[in-house]
């Protein structure tokens, strides 16, 4: 089982512990945040880019091969009506290859 606890701070200012580690996600000063922390709407867009970085690091563990760097990079675009969700993703992965000392 998977657990997150989310406590009202205050305004629109969260307090989030998740597996021991904190993180404060605020809206924007603009809708009456303080901008304390990021929005946990494109907080999934990280989730899914972390998830989806571990399956090619492990991938690429199996097949050996090392010394590269990897960015996974997510965008999504989001519907204009309420409630606002996202309606398509775009997931790139930048890989490069390093040479071998």
């Amino acid at each position: 089982m998977s657990e997150s606890v989310i406590k009202w701070r205050d305004g629109l200012t969260f307090d989030v512990e998740l597996q021991g580690h904190n993180l404060v996600i605020d809206a924007s000063p603009e809708v009456g945040g303080r901008n304390l922390g990021t929005t946990p709407k494109p907080l999934m867009l990280s989730a899914l880019g972390g998830c989806t970085g571990m399956d090619v690091v492990s991938i690429l563990k199996k097949m050996k091969i090392i010394n590269y760097e990897l960015e996974v990079h997510v965008e999504a675009d989001g519907t204009s009506e309420h409630p606002k969700v996202y309606s398509a993703f775009r997931i790139e992965y930048r890989f490069e290859g390093k040479e071998l000392p």
